[in-house]
């Protein structure tokens, strides 16, 4: 198999250590990361047995194995879904069975576990702080056990439809980049909602000034809760340096925007944006949805 559907699951346990975490993942030239989605679980027994779907351990083995979760107070778990571009797929007998693994998720969750996982008197637990997928079924299982929240491959794996859809109208526009606006979400009450903003309130172009705490804090907040497409600092900043509008090879790839009132709101390309307004840019060639 040439690329296969994997994800990673952090625990409530290594939240505190989700920046880390992805940071090694990124650095794995055999994972590319796709899509981010937190979760907050009422049920762990629940979500522990669709984690674990079609798992070769007894159920005996399973509980004494996952007990420890059912004590961690965080009940928020982050799922990070990746392409496994070097499955390296084994076979392994265990408890009497013959299943498929991945040795590069193997490697890779073992390492992270060896660096993260508690320790007592020195000594590490195997209180995992990450789970990975064995095979892509059980990938594409923990995404059906989701989507009850509107989360599908399509969506995951950026996959294109094969059917006929209704084609979208759009034109091509120059306009002044005073008149673009940015979208941000915003957190009350343990609410999230949306407010539009001048671009230069928004923690992207603190960011581009130096001013990279808020960026940071933006990220660490609605990461997998509305953020789901893998933003970085580090891959912010090698943008900054290489970014240029419209190029041989992006040729088509315009800002995307909508009309409200006298401005247009972005919908897709905020970073670029933000890069030519420092850039002291004053026009720019955007997309817009007609409908």
């Amino acid at each position: 198999m040439q690329n296969r559907k994997d994800y990673f699951l952090i625990w409530g346990n290594g939240i505190k250590y989700e920046d880390q975490i992805i940071e090694i993942i990124e650095k794995n030239p055999n994972f590319k990361i796709e899509y981010f989605y937190r979760y907050k679980t009422n049920n762990i027994k629940r979500l522990i047995s669709n984690v674990y779907f079609n798992d070769y351990t007894p159920i005996s083995h399973l509980n004494n194995k996952t007990r420890y979760l059912k004590n961690i107070n965080d009940k928020n778990v982050l799922f990070i879904f990746c392409t496994n571009k070097k499955p390296k797929e084994i076979k392994i007998k265990s408890f009497n069975k013959k299943h498929i693994e991945s040795a590069s998720i193997n490697k890779l969750k073992n390492k992270i576990r060896n660096k993260f996982n508690p320790r007592i008197n020195g000594k590490i637990t195997h209180d995992h702080i990450i789970h990975g997928s064995d095979n892509q079924q059980q990938t594409e299982h923990i995404i059906k056990f989701l989507n009850d929240r509107n989360l599908n491959s399509k969506i995951i794996y950026s996959e294109k439809e094969d059917s006929f859809k209704l084609q979208k109208c759009v034109k091509l526009k120059t306009v002044s980049i005073k008149k673009l606006k940015a979208r941000l979400l915003f957190k009350e009450n343990k609410k999230i909602s949306t407010k539009i903003v001048n671009l230069n309130k928004t923690p992207h172009f603190y960011f581009i000034k130096k001013r990279k705490d808020f960026y940071r804090e933006y990220l660490k907040k609605f990461r997998g809760i509305g953020l789901n497409y893998n933003y970085s600092e580090k891959k912010f900043n090698k943008y900054i340096k290489k970014f240029d509008y419209l190029n041989q090879n992006n040729q088509d790839n315009y800002i995307k925007v909508e009309r409200k009132n006298n401005f247009y709101v972005i919908t897709d390309g905020l970073h670029r944006a933000l890069i030519m307004k420092n850039k002291k840019v004053n026009k720019i060639i955007v997309e817009e949805k007609i409908f």
